[in-house]
């Protein structure tokens, strides 16, 4: 699993995880769940939320080849420390606008600017 870049994490007590037609269920305490991605996230600052690209790598079902695979979400940034190119850890939360459904826990790395 670490070739495309998934790291296995411990599930606390209280909490389900079910695998279905290759979508991950995580039911349990919101509070107690933060969701790592694949290293290359890259993020969009605008005021208060960052645009959070996450990417990560499949096989294709039919020719086999390995695809990238892109999708992104608005996370909540508090206290505006993200900027373009930084590495964030989100959580799920509850909505906190119409498309913000994700806060940023903390800033993995830093992007160097030159």
């Amino acid at each position: 699993m670490s070739r495309i870049g998934i790291k296995p994490i411990t599930i606390p007590e209280g909490v389900t995880v079910s695998l279905k037609d290759g979508i991950i269920t995580v039911k349990g305490k919101k509070d107690e769940l933060t969701y790592t991605f694949h290293p290359n996230i890259k993020v969009e600052v605008q005021d208060k939320t960052v645009v959070v690209s996450v990417e990560r790598k499949v096989r294709h079902s039919v020719y086999g080849k390995i695809v990238k695979r892109t999708y992104k979400l608005k996370a909540h940034d508090e206290n505006n420390s993200c900027n373009v190119g930084d590495t964030v850890k989100v959580m799920e939360t509850r909505p906190l606008s119409k498309d913000k459904r994700w806060r940023v826990v903390e800033i993995v790395e830093k992007a160097i600017i030159k």
